[in-house]
């Protein structure tokens, strides 16, 4: 071996020596600031008893999955979200002024706020590009494509909800999200504070199975996922346990990527499309609603404004091509696909045979 070879070899060990070092220094350090992180230092008894109680719920649930927990508690960016605590005890103050706007004058000023004639476009352009994935998600479902983009576009914008909301945090930590929810705050009503527990206990568990075994993240990357404040993921928004159970373990979640939030969406409305229900809202009962798409709206979230923004807003819009000949009878007692073409070319069918007789 020459010279100049032999000063090579040692030049590249020198090199991978000198990385490998360096890697296992940047691990070291790493860990010695998860090591000095916890989170017992950093708040107050009551809290770090909260926080020690739902980890403790967790690992009941998931014994499996106990290290797993017990790591993701301790990452750095673990922490008390104070603007969700904020979002889940409103000031009262700031609303002692009585709203005397009717219904309408009410319905209209959201309609400005969240800019729905930019909605529209966005709308009837999403409908025009996802043609082929919507109708083929509607031979496999029935559920019509107009209501799947109108809840993509009410959801999330299409993905754009901070384009939207300016000035206004729309998404956290989504484990930052679940905790907080959990532990609460001292000042806020005991009632509240316990509702809300039982909402991160209902969806904790399925958390950590969406996180761990479905997506497939670290304890350090569970934080990068961003959810709202009640922890609802992707553009779709869905909580942990509608991806944990309307999709199986073998099937991939992708819940940032706009094809999946489709199907995805296709999937709940399909699953929650019959049967009746009584949803409740400030304590009042609603009036009882037929079954089929608007039912399951719904059940996909019951604020009368959604609803509205879907139903009487964006899906009267003037629909497209393929989707012109479907026209929904939401009255029906029963869900019911009417093709506008076939129908009017059986009436002319049957005139046509009165002419002749």
């Amino acid at each position: 071996m020459s010279v100049k070879n032999l000063t090579i070899t040692a030049l590249i060990a020198l090199y991978t020596a000198t990385f490998v070092q360096h890697q296992i220094k940047k691990e070291n350090q790493t860990q010695k600031v998860i090591n000095n992180y916890s989170y017992k230092n950093m708040y107050n008894e009551e809290t770090v008893q909260r926080i020690d109680e739902f980890k403790k719920f967790l690992i009941e649930k998931r014994p499996l999955d106990s290290l797993y927990i017990e790591d993701l508690f301790n990452q750095p960016t673990t922490r008390i979200d104070e603007n969700i605590i904020k979002l889940l005890n409103p000031d009262k103050k700031e609303n002692t002024k009585k709203d005397k706007r009717t219904s309408k004058e009410k319905y209209q000023a959201h309609l400005k706020f969240i800019n729905m004639e930019s909605l529209k476009i966005k709308y009837v352009n999403f409908l025009e590009e996802k043609e082929t994935q919507l109708l083929d998600i509607y031979k496999k479902t029935k559920v019509d494509p107009r209501v799947i983009a109108g809840h993509l576009a009410v959801e999330t914008f299409f993905g754009n909800l901070p384009e939207y909301y300016k000035n206004i945090k729309v998404w956290y930590p989504s484990f930052n999200a679940l905790l907080t929810n959990y532990v609460c705050d001292k000042n806020m009503d005991s009632e509240k504070i316990e509702k809300n527990a039982r909402f991160a206990k209902q969806q904790g568990p399925h958390y950590i199975e969406l996180i761990k075994n479905r997506l497939k993240l670290k304890p350090a990357e569970a934080n990068e996922i961003k959810s709202s404040y009640k922890v609802a993921i992707g553009y779709e928004q869905f909580l942990p346990y509608s991806y944990t159970t309307i999709f199986s373990p073998e099937e991939e979640i992708k819940p940032y990527d706009m094809d999946f939030a489709i199907i995805a969406v296709a999937r709940y409305l399909e699953h929650k499309r019959f049967g009746r229900w009584k949803p409740h809202l400030n304590g009042k009962k609603w009036k009882h609603y037929k079954s089929g798409n608007r039912m399951a709206s719904m059940r996909y979230n019951y604020s009368p404004y959604y609803n509205k923004d879907i139903w009487e807003t964006l899906t009267p819009l003037t629909p497209y091509r393929s989707i012109a000949k479907m026209e929904l009878d939401i009255d029906s007692k029963k869900t019911k696909y009417m093709y506008a073409k076939e129908n009017s070319n059986i009436q002319k069918q049957k005139e046509m045979n009165m002419t002749t007789e």
